[in-house]
């Protein structure tokens, strides 16, 4: 069985190989290697060819829609539908969660999560960050609370 010094040293040698088998087919004009390689360095290389027949493949795409964009981050985020997103801010009634204002139209409402990444609420952005900004917890918020209640009786 091989100590982990001399395996690290054979992958390293491999990969010197590799690498000099490819710049010898790229200097002779051949194709240097078809596929994906992920060495030691942690760089990938790909063929002219197969580089051009990715951005084909990409540029063939349909463009994602805006809606569908919304809908993916929705479920993935925070696993929400967007009957669960209509329900949640019918219930607010288009209100800030935090500040009960109606954000002005160039503001989108935030979706707020406590850290097991569980919807709250939605908020107008200025209270979205203040949450984020006391840590999103209670406690930092209590903080706050404490601090200015000495502040504003002095």
């Amino acid at each position: 069985m091989k100590s982990p010094d001399e395996k690290r040293e054979a992958d390293r040698i491999r990969h010197k190989a590799n690498r000099a088998k490819r710049a010898v087919a790229v200097w002779t004009g051949q194709e240097p290697w078809h596929g994906t390689y992920s060495g030691y360095d942690y760089h990938s290389c790909r063929c002219v060819g197969c580089v051009a027949a990715a951005a084909e493949r990409q540029a063939a795409k349909p463009p994602i829609s805006p809606q569908d964009r919304w809908r993916y981050n929705l479920k993935h985020r925070y696993g929400m539908t967007p009957f669960d997103f209509a329900d949640m801010y019918s219930k607010q009634r288009g209100c800030c969660a935090c500040c009960g204002e109606h954000p002005s139209s160039n503001y989108r409402m935030s979706i707020v999560c406590d850290s097991n990444r569980k919807p709250l609420g939605l908020m107008c952005r200025s209270c979205a960050t203040a949450v984020k900004m006391l840590g999103g917890t209670r406690e930092g918020a209590l903080r706050l609370a404490s601090w200015w209640q000495v502040v504003s009786s002095t």
